[in-house]
């Protein structure tokens, strides 16, 4: 029960602190994404009320300039008619029907082709006569055929006889033409009297259909209004061209705006041509000229109120993922610490986690600080002994207390301290210390005590050779300091440097030699193995054949010509008057020239059961017997162990080395080179063991292999030589015939002919 409430406490908990940043993250993106839509809201939905606006006014220019056109066309029509002599009132006398019947034809020339008037009409007043495109009319039967609801015979006659205007347009009636009724539009064209006595007058009837389906807008009413300010026509017919308002808002002559009708808000749009006199209204009411824009801002709304959603639900879906990550780090900080933080949030809990790192952390280099020493010199006497294959090993082992060589060229330094000097181990790695932190820069370098004389040694690291005379100069300064600051007589034996980690041994060799050549040098002095004098160096040949047949003899095997080996040199040793130092170099060669031997022949199954060569031991025997004793041993022990590791693998490498040869004898990239690799070998030392194990080479078995199988092919199938040259792992049919026929005594073909007839 307790566990249970715990752990609804501990959810609880893990609600709060979710749900408080789950909030704070919705806040931050509401804040910005509020202020972005509100500008986008009301910017771009103003822009779109404008862009509107624009619209109409564009379609009304567009209305104008279409009609416009028309106009100008037929009044253009009508001054062709005035200018025509053909169509004189003294022409068109009834008492010339020739005349006038050419004068009718002239007048159905100019409506021909042209769908926007109905008919043409020319009053001559003269002759008191109206002619169409078809037949002449006396006024009587002119208005008998053609009856206006609104145009009375004296008002037909007032219009004809007093019109003085460029042009003047009766609003759409109802005209009963032969009986049939259909709304026409009149326009009068009169005559420009300047070349007739006359009065003529040329009138168009227009169709109301034609000019509203010029008119319509899909959105609205379009209004078209005479020079007179009369109602032409409108678009929809809607009823606000009847209404009273309509005269008011002309008055009102604002090119956009609203204005309430009849309970209802409408957007209105004027425009008058400066052509015909026209004017254009647009009425449209506002919930349908905004339709598409309140449709626009929903959708607006809608999308971001559901980005905000989708915001939240992603937030909250991504905060539980990454919650979950935090929950696991606090269930494990409470199973490391051992504390039960419940009443804690995440956070606090991993403040308190990393608190406790860090205190670990501490206590941990505190440790490694006590400890330093004995880590220290524990990889400074693998680094002497050459336990490491590179430099980057040894610095991998010790980057974690700061032992770490970054320069190319290391070489050994031993100090010797004069009796009863320095006695104390306190003493000697306080003044390690002291040197250690006291190095040219450049220079890196450290020391450990060695526990059988009580000496130092160094091991120091530069990057160039020319580093060595800066080197020099350090080792003049310290001893001089050791000297004079602490009255300690010192003895410097600095070796040889190298660039290989294996071969600071043989500085190490190098310095104690140097340090034991202070009998002849004198105590306390800095003594380089380098300029020891040549008298006391090399005073024979160095065996490089015996070193070269030691390798070529551990590598096949050959024990008895090991032994023959290790007697020559131990002659050389005895009877060349070889110093002692020159005969630890020489043994430490030796050591490494049958280690690499052995790895040349089997890295996979080889390990070394310890360290090998002790460069310690190398370096304090005094006698030749002694030295020479113990270098036998190792060589004999390591050549044992190599030959009884060969001989529990052989009948396995045996059964090893047939199945890999079976596998790919057929490969014409087969090689003996490969295969070696393959089993991790060196090819002399596999060419060694296949010759011991089956009395015969590798090349020979495989050209045996080959040879066989071709035969089986010869006589078992009909495949062309060519094949089966490819299927046997040869690559050239010539060379493949003159082997065959060097082996078996015979041409394949031959071979063939004689195994099938057998």
């Amino acid at each position: 029960m307790l566990n249970q409430l715990l752990g609804q406490e501990s959810r609880i908990n893990k609600s709060k602190l979710f749900f408080r940043y789950l909030v704070s993250y919705i806040i931050i993106l509401l804040i910005p994404l509020l202020i972005f839509g509100l500008l986008i809201y009301y910017n771009f939905f103003k822009v779109l009320e404008t862009e509107l606006n624009v619209s109409n006014k564009n379609m009304l220019l567009h209305l104008q300039e279409n009609l416009d056109n028309r106009l100008i066309e037929l009044n253009k029509i009508a001054y062709q008619i005035y200018s025509n002599p053909l169509l004189t009132a003294y022409n068109m006398k009834i008492e010339t029907p020739l005349n006038a019947k050419e004068g009718i034809t002239e007048l159905k020339k100019y409506i021909t082709g042209n769908n926007f008037p109905y008919e043409v009409f020319v009053y001559y007043q003269e002759l008191d006569r109206v002619y169409s495109s078809s037949v002449t009319y006396s006024i009587p039967e002119f208005l008998q055929n053609f009856h206006y609801s609104a145009w009375s015979r004296e008002q037909f006659y007032q219009d004809m006889r007093s019109l003085n205007k460029p042009n003047m347009t009766k609003p759409a009636e109802i005209v009963s033409i032969f009986q049939q009724e259909v709304p026409i539009i009149t326009y009068l064209v009169p005559s420009p009297g300047l070349s007739r006595v006359s009065k003529v007058t040329v009138f168009f009837m227009i169709k109301e259909d034609t000019l509203t389906n010029m008119l319509k807008y899909s959105n609205g009413d379009v209004i078209l209004l005479n020079e007179s300010q009369q109602v032409i026509t409108s678009s929809r017919n809607s009823g606000y061209s009847k209404s009273d308002n309509l005269q008011a808002l002309i008055r009102q002559n604002q090119v956009s705006g609203s204005v309430q009708w009849d309970g209802v808000k409408l957007l209105t749009t004027f425009l008058k041509s400066t052509n015909t006199g026209w004017k254009y209204m647009i009425l449209l009411p506002e919930q349908e000229a905004m339709k598409q824009l309140n449709d626009t801002k929903f959708l607006f709304v809608m999308a971001f109120f559901f980005i905000l959603l989708t915001a939240t639900g992603v937030i909250a879906y991504t905060m539980r993922l990454n919650y979950n990550p935090l929950r696991n780090l606090k269930a494990f900080a409470e199973n490391k610490t051992g504390r039960l933080l419940s009443n804690d949030n995440e956070i606090e809990v991993l403040h308190y986690t990393f608190d406790h790192i860090f205190k670990m952390k501490d206590e941990l280099y505190d440790k490694v600080q006590n400890n330093y020493w004995p880590v220290k010199e524990f990889l400074l006497s693998n680094v002497l002994q050459g336990n490491f294959a590179n430099m980057e090993e040894c610095n991998e082992e010790g980057k974690e207390i700061g032992f770490v060589f970054n320069h190319s060229l290391c070489h050994v330094a031993i100090f010797l301290f004069a009796e009863h000097a320095i006695n104390e181990q306190a003493d000697r790695m306080k003044l390690i210390t002291l040197l250690e932190q006291h190095l040219p820069e450049g220079i890196e370098g450290y020391g450990k005590t060695s526990e059988k004389n009580g000496t130092l040694i160094f091991v120091y690291a530069h990057s160039e050779v020319e580093d060595q005379d800066v080197m020099k100069l350090y080792f003049s300064n310290l001893h001089a300091w050791l000297n004079e600051t602490y009255g300690l007589q010192t003895t410097i034996g600095v070796g040889n440097s190298y660039s290989q980690v294996s071969w600071i041994s043989k500085s190490y060799i190098e310095a104690s030699t140097a340090v034991d050549y202070r009998l002849i040098k004198g105590r306390n002095n800095v003594i380089y193995f380098s300029d020891i004098s040549p008298e006391h160096t090399l005073q024979y040949n160095y065996p490089v054949q015996e070193m070269k047949a030691l390798e070529t003899s551990v590598i096949e095997g050959n024990m008895d010509i090991i032994n023959k080996l290790l007697e020559s040199l131990y002659q050389l040793i005895n009877t060349s008057g070889m110093p002692l130092f020159e005969a630890r170099c020489l043994c430490f060669d030796m050591i490494n020239t049958v280690i690499k031997s052995i790895c040349l022949v089997d890295k996979k199954h080889f390990q070394l059961k310890k360290d090998y060569p002790d460069i310690m031991s190398l370096a304090v025997f005094e006698t030749i017997d002694e030295l020479w004793t113990m270098v036998q041993t190792i060589i004999t022990e390591l050549c044992s162990r190599m030959k009884d590791g060969e001989q529990s693998d052989s009948q396995d490498l045996h059964d090893q080395l047939m199945a890999y040869i079976q596998s790919h004898y057929a490969n014409n990239q087969f090689s003996v080179q490969a295969m070696a690799s393959h089993f991790g070998m060196s090819q002399s030392h596999l060419s060694y063991l296949f010759k011991s194990m089956r009395d015969s080479t590798i090349s020979d078995y495989i050209n045996y292999l080959r040879i066989e199988k071709a035969k089986q092919l010869l006589v078992q199938t009909d495949e062309p030589l060519t094949t089966i040259v490819l299927q046997i792992g040869y690559s050239d049919v010539s060379s493949f015939v003159r082997k065959f026929k060097n082996t078996v005594g015979t041409t394949p073909g031959a071979f063939r002919k004689t195994g099938i007839a057998k």
